[in-house]
């Protein structure tokens, strides 16, 4: 059995490719002993390596060797370069690895060096780009590289007409990530209202101010003792007479308490006046107001409580049904500043 050396350039599918390994294996089996691909003769035997034409003449086969020398390097110049005549021992790339995020771009760039690793630069080369899972990434034959899909891949790059010259980089696409996919918390919170007072029965809506006001958290609320005032998404209750502590409550920071008073027979109004100013009692005509007035109008805290059905503010489609209260504030018979509408037990905080 005739044996004769052979190389696989079945590169970033065959170890023996990659590793450059050269085998000897069977002249009339003339292929890889593992991914099983026809083999490269070396040394010009086997496989149909070049011999020495028989009887041609010196200057012919001289002027044959050459022809085939600069046919060679229009392709590529093999492993010299022959402006210098400098011998290519090996390919380096400025990375060996790559991250990317799908959609993003690298460039990955060669250089050749001789035996004593110093780079060949008067060498003419071209390079063959190729990349072993091209759903992962793609790759230019300049070496930029596109990441397509997430996962693992390797871009390969040899000498084109030498291809046992190889150098690898390996390339690990990562998902795009998501805008607002990342947590944002809050360094600062605070509630608007300060200590309240309310009667048995009675509900108020709190609100707070967080820093930074676009955040990924929920709030939590607690109540000091939930017999007196229980608090659920800020809505207080007054349960009994006591006083309670309310705070509001982040993943990092926990807001200063606000006490809560509730008054069994409820809040003792001023006396009313009689000339429309003040506090006092106004038929508005859609329900009965009461707080302060001022000229008979509501002007100040008060509260309306609706007879008929009525829109709440003209800039909202808010409307009220008989029976409904709007308690808040006012100026010249307008709703002025922040206000909560009671209807059917929910409470809607209206600016």
């Amino acid at each position: 059995m005739a044996l004769v050396k052979g190389i696989c350039k079945n590169f970033g599918e065959c170890d023996l490719a990659d590793n450059k390994e050269i085998q000897e294996v069977d002249k009339t089996n003339f292929v890889c002993e593992e991914c099983g691909k026809p083999l490269h003769p070396v040394d010009g035997v086997g496989g149909g390596g070049i011999k020495d034409p028989v009887g041609l003449p010196k200057m012919k086969l001289y002027a044959l060797i050459i022809a085939a020398i600069l046919g060679v390097g229009a392709i590529g110049f093999g492993i010299y370069s022959f402006m210098g005549g400098t011998k290519i021992d090996k390919i380096v790339l400025d990375k060996d690895s790559v991250s990317l995020l799908v959609g993003k771009k690298d460039v990955i760039k060669p250089t050749a060096l001789d035996k004593d690793g110093k780079e060949i630069k008067d060498a003419k080369i071209t390079y063959k780009w190729t990349v072993k899972d091209e759903v992962v990434a793609s790759v230019t034959q300049d070496g930029e590289v596109t990441a397509l899909k997430d996962g693992n891949t390797s871009i390969i790059v040899v000498i084109e007409g030498s291809e046992e010259l190889t150098a690898t980089c390996q390339v690990v696409v990562k998902p795009k990530k998501i805008p607002g996919s990342d947590p944002i918390y809050i360094s600062q919170l605070s509630l608007k209202d300060k200590n309240v007072t309310l009667k048995k029965g009675d509900t108020k809506q709190l609100d707070y101010v967080a820093v930074p006001e676009q955040n990924s958290e929920t709030i939590a609320w607690e109540s000091s003792d939930p017999s007196i005032v229980t608090v659920e998404n800020g809505l207080v209750t007054a349960i009994k007479k006591g006083n309670a502590q309310i705070i509001a409550k982040a993943s990092k920071v926990t807001s200063t308490p606000i006490t809560v008073t509730v008054q069994e027979d409820g809040i003792n109004p001023p006396p009313p006046s009689n000339d429309g100013n003040g506090w006092g009692k106004e038929n508005l005509g859609y329900g009965i107001y009461e707080g302060y007035r001022k000229n008979h109008k509501p002007h100040g805290h008060g509260t309306i409580r609706y007879t008929q059905p009525h829109k709440i503010v003209s800039w909202q489609n808010y409307e009220a049904s008989p029976g409904d209260t709007f308690e808040g504030e006012f100026r010249d018979g307008k709703i002025s500043g922040l206000g909560y509408w009671k209807h059917n037990g929910n409470v809607t905080a209206i600016q």
